[in-house]
C-alpha cells in the first residue's frame, strides 16, 4: 500500500507521452493525457492521482456517454414526494433555533424553495437540486460528513491517550479540531469555534484560582501579569505541540483544514519550534511587543494551535459534566509554573517597574521643561 505521506515528488509524467510514441505504437497503448488537480488530504499532503489509465474502448466510450447526459438531463421527481417534501420543510422552518432556520433558508431557497410561502416555485421539482440541498442539510447536523473528515477511531484513541482521558461523546474530540474553512455549509456550532470560547473562559477562571491558592504573597498585578502569559494562545499553542511531540503524533495529521495559509503558519511553526526554549519566555515577549513590531522567529506561532487546545479543555469540560476540577486534572500539568519560570516573572515585573519609573521621570521632565 502506497503511504501519501512518503510521496515525494508528482506521480503524473512531466511530459506527454504522445509526443514519445513511435509512428508503428498501436492506438490502445496510449495513454490518458487529461490533466488532473492534485488532491488535498486532510494533513495537507498533496497527491497527483495516477494518470497513466488506458485508453477507454469505444464500448465504454458510449456508455460514458450515455451516463453523462442522463446526469446533466433534469429528472423530475413525482407529485407525491413533491408534497411530502413541502410538508417536511415546513416541519424543518418551526425550529426554535434561529440560526438553524437562517441555514435552511439559505440551503433551500437555492433549491427552488420559497420560505415565505411554503412552497416550491415551480410546479416541478429536480432530482440533482433536491440531492444538494438534501445533502447540505444533512452536513448541518453531521459535522464529521459536511467537513468529509474520514471518522479514525485510531487516531482519535492516540489523541485520549496524549490526554490521558477517554471520552464518553468522542464527537466532541473530533469536533475540537475542525477548523471553519474545511466546509462552506458549516456553521460555528459544528466545528471548534464555540468550544474554543468556553475553553479560554474556563482555562482563565482555574488558572486564577491555581495562582491565587498557590502564591499567597503575590500582589494583584503580579497575578494578572502572570495569568495573561499562562492564558494565551501562543503558550497554548506550543503547550499543545509539545504534547504531541511526546506522544510521537504527526501534529498535521489531526488539524482539520482546507486554507493552505493555515498549514503553512503550522509547518513554519515546526521548523522554528526549539523543545528546549522556555513557553513563558516566549509568550512574554510576544505580550510586552506592540502587534505592529512583531517580527521574527520568537513571533511565529499558529493561532489555529492554541484554539485547539482551549477547544480540547472545553470538550473534556462538556463531556465530564461541567466538571471542573477533572478538566484541571488534564490540563494543569501544562499550566504549573516551575521555579524558574517564577523567577522569570519576578524579573520581568522588576523590569516593568523600572520601565514606569523612567516613563515618570520623563514625563516630569517634560512638565518642567515645558
Amino acid at each position: 500500500m502506497i503511504k501519501y505521506s512518503s510521496l515525494s515528488e508528482p506521480m503524473s509524467p512531466a511530459k506527454p507521452r504522445r509526443q514519445n510514441l513511435s509512428p508503428n505504437t498501436s492506438p490502445s497503448k496510449v495513454r490518458s493525457q487529461r490533466h488532473v488537480e492534485p488532491t488535498i488530504l486532510a494533513s495537507g499532503v498533496e497527491v497527483v492521482p495516477n494518470t497513466t489509465l488506458p485508453v477507454p474502448s469505444k464500448e465504454n466510450m458510449v456508455k460514458t456517454v450515455v451516463l453523462r447526459s442522463k446526469k446533466t438531463q433534469k429528472i423530475p421527481l413525482d407529485h407525491d414526494f413533491h408534497m411530502q417534501l413541502e410538508e417536511k420543510l415546513a416541519e424543518m422552518f418551526k425550529s426554535e433555533d434561529e440560526d438553524l432556520v437562517l441555514s435552511y433558508r439559505q440551503i433551500w431557497s437555492d433549491g427552488g424553495f420559497n420560505c415565505e410561502k411554503g412552497e416550491f416555485e415551480s410546479e416541478e421539482i429536480f432530482y440533482r437540486k433536491m440531492r444538494r440541498a438534501l445533502l447540505r442539510t444533512k452536513s448541518i447536523h453531521q459535522p464529521q460528513f459536511a467537513s468529509r473528515v474520514t471518522r479514525n477511531e485510531a487516531n482519535l484513541s492516540a489523541i485520549e491517550r496524549m490526554l490521558g482521558y477517554s471520552f464518553e461523546n468522542r464527537d466532541l474530540l473530533l469536533q475540537a479540531f475542525i477548523h471553519t474553512s474545511i466546509n462552506p455549509n458549516l456553521k460555528k456550532r459544528h466545528t471548534y469555534q464555540r468550544m474554543e470560547f468556553l475553553g479560554d473562559a474556563a482555562l482563565g477562571f482555574m488558572t486564577s484560582l491555581s495562582l491565587f491558592r498557590e502564591y499567597p504573597e503575590w500582589e494583584e498585578g503580579h497575578m494578572s501579569h502572570a495569568k495573561s502569559a499562562i492564558v494565551s494562545n501562543s503558550y497554548f499553542a506550543r503547550k499543545l505541540y509539545r504534547r504531541f511531540i511526546v506522544a510521537g503524533l504527526k501534529l498535521e495529521d489531526y488539524i482539520v483544514t482546507k486554507s493552505e495559509e493555515i498549514r503553512e503558519g503550522i509547518r513554519e511553526f515546526q521548523a522554528v519550534f526549539n523543545p528546549d526554549d522556555d513557553d513563558l519566555i516566549y509568550s512574554l515577549q510576544i505580550n510586552m511587543t506592540p502587534r505592529n513590531e512583531r517580527d521574527g522567529q520568537a513571533y511565529i506561532f499558529p493561532k489555529i494551535l492554541g484554539d485547539c487546545y482551549e477547544s480540547i479543555a472545553a470538550a473534556i469540560l462538556i463531556d465530564s459534566n461541567w466538571n471542573l476540577v477533572k478538566m484541571w486534572e488534564i490540563m494543569r500539568s501544562d499550566l504549573l509554573l516551575s521555579q524558574e519560570q517564577i523567577q522569570i516573572l519576578d524579573e520581568n515585573m522588576l523590569a516593568l517597574k523600572e520601565i514606569d519609573v523612567d516613563k515618570a521621570k520623563t514625563n516630569l521632565q517634560k512638565f518642567f521643561n515645558s
